[in-house]
């Protein structure tokens, strides 16, 4: 599945750049259609193993039982969104695997959207996609959280261009389909901003002081917000942060420094990004479920990374970066791919 999407994803890149470079009117229709030719082959791979998944993973199951719950007419509390699409599958007649399809093409369709607008090496960008555990995670498990963290994502370009309506509109439709995206609203005023370094030490800081009163805070805010994880392991205190992970996301914050020269403007919102995810690793493990609020701020180095180094004219450097880069995620995939549950795979075509 990667090796094709990887394949496919290369000639569309390049066949953006062949449209982008032409200036013969005459063939924009030709080389249009050439871009959605090879688009669409990226996007198919990993949509339809997305979609046509069966029994994968520890969510599906869950998934499974609010739907029928929900379209029995019985309580069930989970976001609007998903109740709305459960309730249309049922509508139509048609099965719970129409959930699967409908999250992973509204997905997967936003993330080939945010390539395109992002994104210099798309070939790059699935590829660390994958390898970080984010096809796993988020695609095969985390499903509604997936279209929240990429209605995000694609709401990331109205804060460059300010307009704050439109941002809004984003990222309360991704509340809509996970909670967790509310956290993101007050960082309209926040990622668009030049920070100095001194500022991303006060953040954590900040952090360091929640210890102290942690048991409190979370049981406040579940009760307030989410009761129904009030008497869960969700209020004890863990720490989570592997070597493998904290590498996972260091080294693109490292490649972030060192590149730094070369960040335009357009690229602070990421650059910041970088670094929020940075402090929360490191300084926010202890926060139950901290890796959903880190898809936020990390999401974005699967295109902010290959657009520095493909600015690299120095190409033996740029090469030497993707080798440390890719090879690390390699192992990091490696090391970890058990820890996921997807395997063995099985699909509605089984």
């Amino acid at each position: 599945m990667i090796l094709l999407t990887i394949f496919f994803a290369w000639f569309w890149c390049e066949s953006q750049k062949e449209l982008a470079n032409n200036i013969n009117k005459e063939e924009v229709n030709r080389y249009k259609i050439k871009v959605i030719f090879w688009a669409i082959l990226a996007f198919l791979p990993m949509f339809l193993i997305n979609a046509l998944m069966k029994n994968v993973g520890t969510d599906y199951g869950n998934y499974y039982v609010y739907y029928q719950r929900i379209v029995s007419g019985n309580e069930q509390e989970v976001e609007i969104t998903y109740k709305l699409i459960c309730l249309l599958v049922n509508k139509l007649g048609l099965e719970f695997q129409w959930v699967y399809v409908i999250y992973s093409l509204m997905s997967y369709g936003l993330l080939s959207l945010c390539l395109k607008k992002y994104s210099k090496n798309y070939a790059v960008s699935y590829l660390m996609f994958f390898l970080n555990g984010y096809f796993a995670t988020l695609g095969l498990h985390q499903i509604r959280q997936f279209t929240a963290v990429m209605l995000v994502f694609w709401g990331f370009s109205y804060i460059k261009s300010h307009e704050f309506l439109k941002y809004l509109v984003c990222v309360l439709l991704a509340t809509t389909f996970h909670f967790t995206a509310i956290i993101m609203l007050p960082f309209y005023w926040i990622l668009g901003k030049k920070w100095k370094s001194t500022a991303f030490i006060m953040a954590a800081v900040i952090l360091l002081p929640f210890n102290l009163f942690y048991t409190e805070i979370m049981t406040w805010l579940f009760a307030t917000f989410l009761p129904r994880y009030l008497n869960t392991n969700y209020t004890t205190r863990g720490f989570g942060v592997s070597a493998l992970f904290l590498g996972l996301i260091l080294l693109p914050l490292l490649i972030s420094i060192l590149y730094e020269k070369m960040c335009e403007e357009e690229h602070t919102i990421f650059k910041n990004c970088m670094y929020f995810s940075s402090i929360l690793v490191l300084f926010g493990s202890w926060l139950p479920e901290y890796k959903r609020f880190v898809y936020y701020f990390f999401i974005p180095s699967i295109v902010y990374i290959p657009t520095l180094l493909e600015s690299d004219k120095n190409k033996c450097r740029k090469r030497i970066f993707y080798v440390i880069l890719l090879g690390f995620y390699a192992v990091y995939f490696m090391k970890t791919f058990n820890e996921w549950s997807i395997a063995p795979y099985r699909s509605v075509l089984n």
